[in-house]
């Protein structure tokens, strides 16, 4: 399965390195609004980003993985949703 994950704190790394790991996911992009988060995130995974817009558009992505704060989960998962 395709994998974009929105969100690199800890929690956020954890859950990418975990995909990155396993032998039937692959993480295609990562995203989060911190540039701190996301060049960390880059140079820890070495995948590369895409926009909050591009990973709605991209049909190759499978599962989003929300690792955001739970107070900002509803509207990515219904954007998500909408987007198919």
């Amino acid at each position: 399965m395709n994998f974009a994950i929105i969100g690199l704190g800890s929690f956020g790394i954890k859950r990418a390195q975990a995909i990155k790991n396993s032998k039937t996911a692959k993480l295609l992009c990562i995203h989060d609004i911190s540039s701190k988060n996301l060049n960390k995130g880059k140079e820890i995974l070495k995948v590369p980003e895409s926009s909050y817009e591009q990973i709605l558009k991209d049909k190759k992505i499978e599962v989003v993985c929300v690792c955001t704060p739970n107070k900002f989960h509803k509207k990515i998962i219904i954007d998500v949703l909408n987007a198919g």
